[in-house]
């Protein structure tokens, strides 16, 4: 395998792994602290990526793409299992909440990513050169994954997140037709993706990156937009 391909495999595998695999464990605590254990019972509440992995969606499918060149790497891990019936106080919005931390644990990622982006450059040494780079190159693929993955699902498309949360808001008779849409979830992704209004909905994505670059820069006092720019 050419070692410039085994690099980018190894630069984008493992932040994805772990970054997957805190997202769906975020569900996991999530529901498990509004009353389902479900999640819990069958040992997805925990980091380790063993749990999560889904052969295709994990491994499989990010690889081909990587490979192939010119595709955007991307992947999936197995959904948590959440029984809503088990669930305390307003279903509706505990299930909002349990699909909302998912999401959100990907942006705090990003951002824990910008403050350890922001510490090497302002204290690493050059004997330090050689793993300050490789570093910042992980955390470069681990910043843009987990802003990519935060926004992207919270798109109210089922099965991604963001239905949970836009069900929370709709009349009851709406929240029953639109969660019955959920068969079609899979088609208008797709079409989303084909017509390219994919990229006019990750707009957002484009917001955070900037705004997290920029909160890292005055709080190290280092340009870190220069790293995704040079770097």
């Amino acid at each position: 395998m050419d070692v410039g391909i085994l690099r980018e495999l190894i630069l984008f595998m493992v932040p994805l792994l772990l970054s997957l695999s805190f997202h769906e464990a975020s569900h996991a605590w999530a529901a498990h602290k509004l009353g389902d254990d479900t999640a819990s019972l069958q040992g997805r509440l925990t980091l380790n990526p063993l749990a999560h992995i889904d052969v295709f969606g994990t491994i499989i499918l990010p690889i081909l793409m990587i490979i192939s060149g010119g595709l955007i790497p991307f992947g999936y891990a197995k959904p948590v299992p959440v029984n809503s019936l088990r669930l305390r106080g307003d279903r509706r919005r505990a299930s909002m909440l349990v699909s909302i931390m998912g999401p959100l644990s990907n942006l705090f990622l990003a951002l824990i990513c910008v403050l350890l982006l922001g510490f090497i450059l302002k204290f690493s040494t050059n004997q330090a050169g050689l793993y300050a780079s490789f570093s910042i190159e992980i955390l470069k693929k681990a910043f843009y994954l987990n802003v990519v993955l935060g926004v992207f699902n919270l798109i109210p498309i089922p099965p991604l997140d963001g239905h949970a949360v836009l069900a929370n808001f709709l009349p009851s008779h709406l929240a029953d037709q639109f969660e019955r849409l959920g068969m079609y979830g899979f088609v208008f992704l797709m079409v989303l993706f084909y017509t390219g209004i994919l990229r006019y909905l990750m707009i957002p994505a484009q917001w955070i990156i900037a705004l997290l670059l920029q909160y890292g820069s005055i709080l190290f006092q280092e340009n870190l937009m220069r790293l995704f720019v040079y770097g």
